[in-house]
């Protein structure tokens, strides 16, 4: 029997939730709550190589099925799982941003020793592998890693109980073999942009605070430029209060 061309369409959708082109098209990764469990399959991505390292990172992800009103998930699109925690088209530039992880595993290669990015529940959105870029013996720029850059959200800073694109967004750092992991963004706060200078070998991280009192995160509250030395524990304000008060003041 012969479908029509409106059949044909609508066919992967009749078959159900257990047809293969559902499966392969459909999981996205799951919505992480405070209070409740987070429902779906757990998945492993793609290994991340750290260029100089015998230690890769491991994406994890719990997925689920879309269903057909489902809105999506708790960022601003759909995050397929296929595309957001396989990660196959940041490699080579060391970074990945629009992920929707729900943790990092790492794997030294050599001691087989494992461990997590985090112990808490939490989105990894974004990461960056920082250094300069050292040219080789066939002329070629390589990457020197000297830290990797995480954006996660780990606080509920709107109160919905759910962790989404309304919370703000925490930065960690670790060494380029995964060690000495800290957070270097006061929590609560919200990292709007990440950006390394080579020629410094600094990281200037555009931060958002609470600066109206209000105990969250709004287009209201001000941002600032803070500075992360690379060796240190933590990023610091860029600009000191006294000298934006100045500024400030000169304008009343």
């Amino acid at each position: 029997m012969l479908l029509s061309p409106l059949a044909l369409i609508a066919l992967p959708f009749l078959v159900g939730c257990n047809s293969t082109y559902y499966q392969k098209t459909n999981m996205i990764a799951s919505k992480v709550t405070m209070d409740k469990a987070v429902e779906g399959r757990p998945s492993l991505g793609q290994p991340i190589v750290i260029p100089k390292q015998r230690v890769v990172m491991v994406p994890f992800v719990v997925e689920h099925d879309k269903h057909w009103l489902e809105s999506g998930d708790a960022y601003s699109s759909i995050a397929k799982a296929s595309r957001s925690y396989s990660n196959y088209g940041h490699q080579q530039q060391h970074r990945g941003s629009g992920m929707r992880w729900h943790n990092i595993l790492f794997k030294n290669l050599d001691s087989q020793k494992e461990w997590l990015l985090t112990d808490r529940r939490a989105v990894v959105t974004g990461y960056q592998i920082v250094g300069p870029q050292i040219v080789d013996k066939s002329a070629e720029k390589r990457l020197q890693p000297k830290a990797i850059l995480f954006e996660i959200t780990e606080a509920d800073t709107d109160g919905d109980g759910v962790l989404s694109a309304g919370d703000g967004t925490t930065v960690f750092a670790c060494k380029p073999d995964g060690t000495r992991l800290r957070r270097i963004t006061p929590p609560g706060s919200n990292s709007l942009s990440i950006n390394y200078q080579p020629g410094l070998d600094l990281v200037f991280i555009n931060l958002q605070t609470d600066t109206n009192g209000d105990g969250g995160l709004s287009p209201l509250d001000e941002s600032a430029p803070y500075r992360f030395d690379l060796e240190s524990n933590a990023a610091v304000p860029l600009i000191s209060s006294e000298t934006q008060n100045i500024a400030d003041s000169i304008l009343r």
